[in-house]
């Protein structure tokens, strides 16, 4: 009987803890970003969804965009990225989660931001991270 109940705790803990992917999310910090291969990004488009910045990067590790990866991960999943728009600056932040799921494994490429709208000019993008920390990134030009 004292093994049926150690396994199904066991069973019951290990569902808790890949529950967790999909309730907790991190940002990461500018030191994360750097170790799987850096971020870059392009001038924003307009598409039929709206005003887009594209961002490259890819939590796994596997790729490298401004600098080589250093670290690999297989059990994190890109969730989104946050911007922050503010007088002449475009602030972004990846967020990540654990894998919940195989299905999950594939979504390690960042995707890009959607703006509902954003002013004709130019922009710093920086990545800025909990520590307030501005770290730039690139000149985007918004167009008509």
């Amino acid at each position: 009987m004292a093994f049926n109940n150690k396994l199904i705790f066991n069973i019951s803990l290990l569902f808790l803890l890949t529950s967790c992917g999909y309730l907790f999310q991190h940002q990461q910090d500018w030191s994360f970003i750097q170790s799987v291969g850096g971020v870059k990004i392009s001038n924003p488009v307009y598409t039929d969804a709206g005003l887009i910045l594209p961002v490259f990067c890819d939590v796994s590790g596997l790729y490298g965009f401004t600098v080589k990866p250093t670290v690999m991960n297989s059990a994190l999943v890109f969730v989104n990225v946050n911007a922050k728009v503010k007088e002449g600056e475009i602030n972004i932040m990846i967020s990540t989660k654990l894998a919940s799921s195989n299905t999950e494994k594939d979504r390690t490429r960042c995707q890009p931001v959607h703006f509902k709208s954003l002013p004709i000019g130019s922009y710093k993008v920086y990545y800025k991270d909990l520590s307030g920390v501005q770290n730039y990134i690139d000149d985007v030009v918004v167009g008509k």
